[in-house]
């Protein structure tokens, strides 16, 4: 974060849940979508749920360039359908091997997820990108045509390819924007906001990633957006994807 020239928050800095939970607090955040970050870390999404109840929506990650199939479909039903577990998480180019969301041997992660009405949460572009032209709009095209019930998430909405993945998600209503950049003062932002003021309403997620909750709040009350689309973005398209809906 320093150096996209950005405050460290103060749970980072002293590497903290509590510290975090505070700011959530703080912020008036509800409830925290919380991806684990390697399949390592999926044992720990459990206890960060008996910690901190009702404080935080896990993801458990799958990998499935390291396991074998059953060992993924194995995970999903350990942590999604008998775990605390929200969804899966997937990071095609930040895993150690790289893949393709549109290898069909892949196919049967995504049938499973979307038998269960769980959503997949897609590290998907950004600034930290390892190359931006991996971030082919058409692999999650594919996806999306093929599962047109699954719900799936883009955290970080596709950077740089901005106007590809609006009309993405304006072809495929089961693909979900979420990103720190639905600013005006962001890279990207003008284009999202046009969409997420627009036709994309339903289909856009906040997310502060590894930012100071209240800050980034701020600069999408402040960014842009209009006044009246701000309830979806902050609470009910998330809430319609979890399956929490009031």
């Amino acid at each position: 974060l320093k150096a996209l020239g950005r405050p460290v928050p103060a749970y980072m800095e002293d590497e903290s849940t509590e510290t975090y939970v505070k700011e959530l607090e703080k912020a008036g955040v509800v409830l925290s979508v919380t991806p684990m970050r390697g399949p390592e870390g999926n044992p720990d999404l459990v206890k960060l749920t008996q910690d901190f109840p009702g404080k935080f929506a896990p993801f458990a990650h799958v990998r499935p360039t390291e396991a074998p199939l059953e060992e993924c479909l194995r995970t999903i039903d350990e942590y999604v359908v008998n775990g605390p577990a929200y969804g899966i998480c997937m990071e095609p180019y930040l895993d150690p091997v790289m893949w393709r969301p549109d290898t069909e041997a892949f196919f049967p992660i995504f049938e499973r997820m979307q038998e269960l009405n769980k959503p997949i949460l897609f590290t998907w572009g950004g600034i930290l990108a390892p190359r931006f032209s991996l971030y082919d709009v058409d692999q999650i095209f594919t996806v999306a045509k093929t599962f047109p019930k699954l719900k799936i998430v883009l955290s970080h909405a596709g950077l740089p390819y901005t106007n590809e993945h609006v009309v993405l998600c304006m072809m495929h209503r089961n693909v979900y924007l979420s990103a720190v950049n639905f600013s005006n003062t962001q890279a990207g932002g003008p284009d999202y906001i046009a969409a997420a003021n627009g036709p994309l309403q339903d289909n856009v997620i906040f997310e502060s990633a590894n930012n100071d909750p209240a800050t980034m709040i701020n600069s999408f009350i402040h960014g842009g957006l209009n006044e009246e689309v701000l309830p979806k973005i902050f609470y009910k398209n998330a809430a319609r994807v979890l399956g929490i809906e009031e």
